[in-house]
């Protein structure tokens, strides 16, 4: 019965030691690549899109490169106006 406490014990600390042990956050991620695309062309007999509807993204507030061995942020960055 101890042996399968011992072993039940030691499958779940490896479990949960095996999420913790690496970051994402220092990978360049797929969206960190992302460039605009072009604007839709409407053809002749169509009406025009709304400009006053287009979504603006702003510019993200500048920081400071993190550290290679730093911490990943908890939060994203503040988008100033």
């Amino acid at each position: 019965m101890n042996l399968i406490r011992l072993s039940l014990l030691t499958l779940m600390l490896t479990a949960l030691s095996a999420c913790g042990g690496t970051q994402s956050c220092h990978k360049p991620q797929l969206y960190q690549s992302a460039q605009p695309g072009e604007r839709i062309e409407v053809p002749e007999d169509l009406d025009e899109l709304q400009v006053r509807k287009e979504l603006k993204i702003p510019e993200p507030s500048p920081r400071p490169p993190r550290a290679e061995g730093g911490v990943c942020i908890d939060a994203p960055p503040s988008f100033g106006s």
